[in-house]
């Protein structure tokens, strides 16, 4: 007698050991506690501070960039409003750019020029803390208007010109960051029938074309998409709010979508060649032209990517805090 497979067989994963085959670096600081590390051509930036409990005090009060080669750590910012921490440090050649809030409604988007040291006030909000992200010259952020509506917007840092791209009536979408690579932006939106669609802008056309004249372009998920990533070609997103019943999916060219894994953390990220994620205990990478799975962490040692930026071209930055430990351990792995 025939034996009928079953329609949908468990994808079997083979997962290699590159704990030891690419260069991992430790975070070399004097600060106690380490947030949101986002790595850059070199160098990282993060907010920090001393020890104590991050939920009954201010600790994040400094912003830092750290030169991985050299190990020297330059404090650039410190929180200027009462009770006030630093989150959503971005950065780049140009530009660094932070969130200075107190938690209790007062918000504030700064943008420090890094040639000259002149820092911009660009925005500020009573609600929910803007999710940012930044590539060039382009800042883009989400921010709560009022209870019923949020906002996507981008700013050219040159000029100084703030553009709002969408209004989301849904929180689920409104508070979703977007994602942004070179002059790609991403971010989701609802579609029909409760599912989504990924909306992909070019921030530059070939003629030179002002912003609002530029055209987006509308990738199917087919269901429900949240929290996008992307390198500028490949995208990946996962399919539920709740990301242990979530897959982890991925698309190369806007139609065929891989389902990559099952079951993840929350945060990912799409580096060069690569998907970066949390499973467990391990930090997972999907290499999709091999369809090779990785950790990068030793079996030994539990590990978490620490934030949405920690993946960013070969660069993953992760946790390997041990229970009750001191100090944050931010761990550097280059994939080569």
């Amino acid at each position: 007698m025939e034996i009928e497979k079953a329609e949908h067989e468990p994808k079997k994963i083979v997962i290699e050991d590159l704990s030891n085959s690419h260069r991992h670096l430790l975070l070399e600081t004097k600060l106690q506690r380490i947030n949101e590390p986002v790595a850059f051509r070199g160098e990282i930036m993060y907010s920090g501070g001393g020890g104590g409990n991050i939920e009954d005090q201010e600790v994040l009060t400094q912003l830092a960039i750290y030169d991985i080669e050299g190990q020297s750590e330059d404090i650039i910012a410190d929180s200027g409003i009462k009770f006030g921490e630093i989150y959503e440090g971005r950065f780049n050649e140009k530009w660094a750019i932070w969130l200075d809030t107190n938690h209790l409604g007062e918000n504030i988007i700064y943008a420090m020029n890094r040639n000259t040291g002149d820092i911009t006030e660009i925005d500020s909000c009573e609600h929910n803390k803007p999710k940012l992200k930044l590539w060039g010259d382009d800042l883009v952020w989400v921010k709560q208007g009022d209870i019923e509506s949020d906002s996507l917007y981008i700013c050219d840092l040159t000029k100084g010109e703030v553009v709002a791209l969408e209004v989301f009536d849904s929180p689920t979408y409104g508070t979703c960051p977007p994602a942004i690579w070179e002059d790609t932006l991403i971010w989701s939106s609802a579609g029909e029938n409760g599912n989504s669609i990924i909306k992909r802008l070019s921030l530059q056309s070939d003629d030179g074309s002002m912003l609002d004249d530029l055209v987006e372009e509308h990738i199917d998920p087919k269901g429900f998409a949240i929290y996008p990533a992307t390198n500028g070609r490949a995208i990946a997103w996962i399919d539920n709010l709740n990301p242990k019943e979530a897959t982890l999916k991925l698309t190369l060219d806007g139609e065929n979508i891989i389902d990559v894994d099952e079951g993840i953390g929350r945060f990912f990220g799409v580096g060069d060649n690569f998907i970066g994620y949390t499973k467990g205990d391990d930090v997972m990478v999907y290499f999709w032209e091999e369809e090779k799975y990785a950790h990068i962490n030793p079996k030994d040692v539990a590990g978490r990517l620490t934030s949405s930026e920690s993946v960013k071209g070969q660069y993953i930055l992760w946790y390997s805090n041990a229970p009750n430990e001191s100090k944050d351990i931010v761990n550097i792995s280059v994939i080569e």
